[in-house]
């Protein structure tokens, strides 16, 4: 995995709670955020969410799921592969 992605992943989560800094989990009444985000807990866990919106409504959820890893390595692998389509 490129070690460069990670550190500047690392870096912005320093300040912020979640990569990339525009996605957040959806809450009812606003527009989902459609795709994968790495959300930090603490230094050493981090959720991956996946996440999309009704075909025609962008303000209500239709599929979620999360993945919790206890480092930010796994947590980029699961990102990167979502990311990339590769669904396991």
């Amino acid at each position: 995995m490129p070690r460069q992605t990670i550190t500047a992943i690392e870096q912005h989560l320093l300040t912020n709670a979640f990569f990339p800094p525009e996605a957040e989990i959806w809450k009812p009444g606003n527009a989902v955020y459609e795709g994968v985000f790495i959300q930090k807990i603490n230094a050493r866990q981090f959720i991956v969410h996946a996440q999309r919106h009704m075909a025609f409504d962008p303000f209500q959820l239709a599929e979620n799921a999360n993945w919790v890893f206890d480092s930010l390595g796994g947590a980029y692998k699961k990102w990167s592969d979502l990311e990339n389509g590769i669904y396991d």
